[in-house]
């Protein structure tokens, strides 16, 4: 099974920080150039939508002595997690970044999410319970 740490401090994350929340989820690595352009409007979309039935969880598969090394993790104040063990199946792919927002129950609803769209989609999201 997937277990997530937070990339600064190695602190694991429990399910339980996304139960019954709208996650996004971003797929990005060290040495993806169009990852890292996207990271800033990411980090303006988490300010704008600032909600705590909103989680978001910026994700490298890579190993976390290197990454830790970024300085994206010093100019990005974003949720970096690293993973251990297997991806879920939905989940996985070769491409990044790849993003994913998963409604509360878990379906997976979008996988972009640079427009308008998806800001009223998590809006939308917000009043489903």
């Amino acid at each position: 099974s997937m277990k997530l740490y937070d990339t600064r401090t190695d602190t694991p994350i429990t399910g339980e920080s996304f139960t019954n929340k709208i996650v996004f989820l971003n797929f990005w690595e060290y040495w993806c150039v169009p990852c890292k352009q996207e990271l800033p409007a990411i980090e303006r979309l988490y300010n704008s939508v600032n909600d705590s039935s909103v989680v978001f969880a910026i994700i490298s598969t890579q190993k976390p002595e290197i990454v830790k090394k970024d300085k994206v993790l010093q100019e990005i104040k974003l949720p970096f997690y690293y993973v251990n063990g297997v991806l879920p199946d939905v989940l996985k792919g070769e491409a990044v970044p790849r993003t994913f927002i998963i409604a509360r129950n878990g379906e997976i609803v979008a996988s972009a999410w640079d427009d308008e769209k998806v800001v009223r989609l998590i809006d939308s999201l917000k009043s489903v319970p």
